[in-house]
């Protein structure tokens, strides 16, 4: 269906009655966390002492499809090992790729990678990047599909997405991947960054007098809100240390760049 009308015409004009395409890539999401409520259950019910409402599966669904594939988001699972992993088996019979929000990490509930590896092979769990550090990369052996463990914090979530998902999904629909528009900015002021990891920080952006600066927002990973305001991402490389305030640095814009201007 991603055809258009004229090349639908032209395949005609040249005599072809059927072409070869590629299926869109099927990608299911289940978010994880007896903790979690539904944003309709907040609304009808209010939020208790505990509740916290769950939005990652929207935020990776939306991802999902406009990156070509067709999203399934599953109902919340609480976190009981067997009904995680029934439910991730059921997942892998019947999509090309399964998403688990949360359960990466190394907490006594978080049952992911547990789950990967009775289920298949558990080729990753954890990589250096920030935030996302507790992604979690597999394959459910039954069925042959890619699993992958992504971080609860919302930024996280999302950012990971756009590392592992994006390329992935555009592999599949034999697309290269897709390129952000890029700037030459000036950083506002000093960020330290862990040796040993590459970060990814959110920037506003925009030109003041001759110049293009980056502010850099809230690094931290639950805050949503920098992600809805972000205009960019700086990647600062792992044993760089950071930046210097006043240092030319290259964002990822998430905007036209005339939106900047």
């Amino acid at each position: 269906h991603l055809l258009k009308r004229v090349d639908l015409g032209a395949i005609a004009g040249c005599g072809h009655t059927a072409v070869s395409v590629r299926r869109r890539p099927r990608v299911a999401v289940i978010p994880t966390g007896t903790e979690l409520v539904t944003v309709e259950q907040a609304a009808r019910n209010g939020i208790h002492s505990g509740d916290i409402i769950e939005y990652n599966s929207l935020v990776l669904a939306a991802q999902v499809r406009e990156w070509g594939g067709i999203p399934t988001r599953y109902p919340i699972v609480v976190d009981e090992y067997e009904r995680i992993k029934e439910v991730v088996s059921d997942a892998a019979a019947n999509h090309d790729l399964v998403l688990v929000n949360a359960g990466s990490s190394a907490g006594s509930e978080d049952f992911t990678s547990r789950i990967v590896e009775e289920l298949g092979t558990l080729l990753v769990h954890g990589v250096a990047i920030r935030p996302g550090h507790p992604v979690i990369l597999g394959i459910v052996t039954d069925h042959n599909t890619p699993i992958i463990g992504v971080p609860g914090y919302p930024v996280s979530c999302a950012l990971t997405s756009e590392i592992f998902v994006e390329p992935l999904l555009s592999h599949w629909l034999g697309l290269p991947q897709r390129e952000k528009p890029m700037v030459q900015a000036t950083i506002s002021r000093k960020l330290l960054s862990p040796i040993g990891e590459d970060e990814w920080v959110r920037v506003s952006v925009g030109r003041v007098g001759e110049r293009i600066v980056a502010a850099p927002l809230s690094r931290g990973a639950g805050v949503i809100t920098s992600l809805v305001r972000a205009d960019g991402i700086v990647r600062i490389p792992r044993f760089s240390e950071g930046v210097e305030a006043g240092q030319e640095v290259v964002v990822e814009l998430y905007r036209d760049p005339a939106e900047i201007e």
